[in-house]
């Protein structure tokens, strides 16, 4: 019984990564947080607007767009995908999943706190590590979510991010650019991906005769 409910379980987590949309969601706050760093780099020097850039801006544009995107990818899902595949609950995690995911999340964030600190402390002339650690978490997380759901492709995009982190850190053009550079690449692999799945997703699960599109 325990094997079936698991079974149930992974089958649920894995339709929410069928249709793409989710990459696309992501995608699209990757390409938000490139605006708020090119937004910071053109910002005047010693200006009361970098200062609120700088300073205060990065938290509310962030949860700005985590708000704006969730709800896209929402309308999305509910316009595209349930009515064609129909619609699958998520209940809350037991308290016992949830104390797990706690802890090897913060785990991986220790790991990574302390990977940046070394690379920091010891980094060579002309290397920027934020695009390289940036890199390494997105794929993590990618591979995670790949074995988890059985989403293969997230793992070329993991592959094209972790590439185009660690070139950054070595070739780049400075923090800010890097930064730039980063989130837009990263929001390009995202939208390559999501969006061919759900081309595919569409072409195969087309909406029944006598629904209107």
């Amino acid at each position: 019984m325990t094997t079936d409910i698991k079974s149930i379980e992974r089958r649920t987590v894995r339709y929410w990564f069928e249709d793409g949309i989710s990459e696309l969601g992501v995608g699209g706050l990757c390409a938000w947080l490139a605006l708020y760093f090119l937004g910071q780099s053109l910002a005047p020097e010693k200006s009361t607007i970098q200062f609120i850039v700088d300073k205060i801006g990065f938290l509310p544009w962030f949860f700005l767009g985590f708000w704006l995107f969730r709800r896209i990818t929402r309308s999305l899902k509910q316009n595209l995908t349930y009515r064609r595949t129909g619609f699958v609950s998520y209940g809350r995690a037991e308290k016992k999943t949830r104390t797990r995911k706690a802890l090897l999340a913060g785990t991986i964030a220790g790991m990574v706190s302390f990977g940046f600190a070394i690379l920091w402390t010891h980094k060579p002339i002309g290397f920027d590590p934020l695009p390289v650690i940036s890199g390494l978490i997105f794929t993590l997380v990618l591979i995670l979510l790949a074995f988890r759901t059985g989403a293969w492709r997230l793992i070329l995009a993991a592959a094209a991010i972790a590439a185009s982190g660690t070139a950054l850190s070595l070739w780049g053009w400075g923090e800010k650019v890097n930064l730039i550079a980063f989130y837009a690449l990263t929001s390009i692999a995202l939208f390559v991906s999501g969006g061919v799945t759900l081309a595919l997703y569409l072409r195969r699960n087309p909406v029944q005769s006598g629904e209107e599109e």
